[in-house]
């Protein structure tokens, strides 16, 4: 699988879905949407039934299919970070994959 983002827009979209995951945001109205005239029932008409169709409950999919999998935030070093994004690039897979990958071992290992 390869991805048209650079391993900078990656990480960035990465920063931002834990931001929402962890429900610390303010939603951000469309472009050209005027919050004092924006019938939200009436822009969002066009697409209910595709939405309704498509909602599935809130958040991610659960990784252990059973309940909510917790997010954790962890700071790297930057050289660190860097073979993670190349490794992470090279293979197609998210960052998060591998780092899930990594502990699993890890802890394995014992």
């Amino acid at each position: 699988m390869s991805s048209s983002l650079t391993p900078e827009e990656v990480a960035a979209f990465e920063a931002e879905a834990a931001r929402v995951a962890a429900d610390d945001y303010e939603p951000v109205p469309p472009p050209g949407a005027d919050d004092d005239q924006t019938d939200p029932d009436e822009f969002l008409a066009p697409w209910l039934p595709e939405l309704t169709e498509i909602a599935r409950g809130r958040g991610r999919p659960s990784l252990s299919g059973e309940g909510p999998s917790p997010a954790r935030m962890v700071r790297l070093p930057a050289s660190l970070d860097a073979e993670l994004t190349a490794r992470a690039t090279a293979e197609g897979r998210p960052m998060s994959a591998l780092v899930r990958d990594a502990v699993s071992q890890y802890l394995r290992a014992g």
